[in-house]
């Protein structure tokens, strides 16, 4: 056996008091098999409570409106006519897209009456 890190005989530790290396630690406190199965099972117990607090904050994605939902297939756009040759295929559905949006948006116009903006 060959000692390639050059440790000197007196520090160097056998397989068995390494594994063994906390057994020489005084802690103070032995735990029992039923401290053990008690802490594994609070363990168990918080974990199902994590799931839980998870699937309560789970809430609906927000609104997104005409706009925004115009502006992101914008930057789409842009980012896909800057990427030509990996996009080719799909830019023109994504213009597709765009254009339905469009239409979307003019639909949701609406004019206001200028009696609304006088005091009464």
């Amino acid at each position: 056996q060959t000692n390639s890190l050059n440790i000197s005989p007196d520090h160097q530790m056998s397989g068995n008091s390494f594994v063994d290396v906390d057994a020489e630690i005084d802690t103070g406190y032995t735990l029992t098999d039923n401290d053990i199965l008690e802490l594994a099972s609070s363990r168990d117990n918080v974990e199902e409570n994590d799931v839980q607090e998870e699937d309560d904050d789970s809430h609906p994605p927000p609104d997104v409106s005409v706009s925004e939902a115009l502006s992101a297939v914008a930057v789409l756009t842009n980012y896909m006519e800057q990427n030509a040759e990996s996009f080719k295929d799909d830019l023109r559905s994504v213009h597709s897209l765009h254009t339905r949006l469009q239409r979307l948006a003019i639909l949701h116009l609406h004019q206001s009456r200028i009696e609304s903006f006088f005091i009464k």
